[in-house]
């Protein structure tokens, strides 16, 4: 039997998402400055049909979401700069962990997690692109 390819498993898990919960300070903003990809992210989910919450690192906020929009964890992305926070609370809720470059963790910090985040992206519109991708039926 061949090997999983996990490429593959995230692209899959990618094309299921229909709602995304964002961590703000270090992924949607920097002190008082709205990154500038923040707008055509937020566009983005708009086009291809994704909600999107803005919940605190309280672990309960993602289960209370899950249920407020009856979803299953697998149709929910986190998406934040922290490991110990956003990442970790995604993987005990059963979501994608996505781990934004553009805060508080580096790629040597993301190589380095265990469990490591299922995504790892530069940018939010990076993780916009590969949402796209994922729902076109692309890599």
């Amino acid at each position: 039997m061949p090997e999983p390819d996990p490429a593959a498993a995230i692209a899959e898990r990618l094309r299921r998402i229909a709602h995304v919960a964002l961590d703000l300070d270090g992924t949607i903003y920097r002190g008082d400055t709205l990154f500038p990809w923040t707008p055509g992210f937020l566009a983005k989910l708009e086009r291809l049909g994704i909600g999107h919450t803005f919940p605190t690192n309280n672990p309960s906020m993602l289960t209370g979401i899950l249920e407020r929009h009856a979803l299953t964890p697998e149709r929910l992305a986190m998406v934040g700069d922290r490991l110990y926070t956003d990442v970790a609370m995604a993987h005990r809720a059963g979501a994608l962990g996505v781990l934004v470059l553009s805060g508080e963790a580096t790629r040597e910090d993301a190589d380095r997690a265990v469990p490591p985040p299922d995504v790892i992206v530069n940018t939010l519109a990076e993780f916009g692109d590969l949402l796209a991708a994922a729902r076109a039926g692309g890599p």
